[in-house]
């Protein structure tokens, strides 16, 4: 589960970059309907990930400091 707050009311369906390449509804077409329509580039995946890796190794550097 992933909860994403502060999203600036923009809920949408992050396809894989294989779902992208497939095309179709969940790789594009459900962009239509956001309020900031358009496809998503074919980098997107890998950018959340590295962000949440990047997140999490934040959080580890931050509990070692407070021991």
């Amino acid at each position: 589960m992933w909860i994403a707050g502060y999203s600036n009311d923009v809920f949408a369906y992050v396809p894989s970059k294989r779902v992208l390449q497939e095309g179709g509804y969940e790789g594009g077409g459900a962009m239509t309907y956001t309020t900031l329509p358009g496809p998503f580039a074919p980098t997107v995946e890998e950018r959340i990930v590295a962000k949440v890796h990047a997140l999490v190794d934040g959080l580890k550097s931050v509990q070692s400091d407070s021991r």
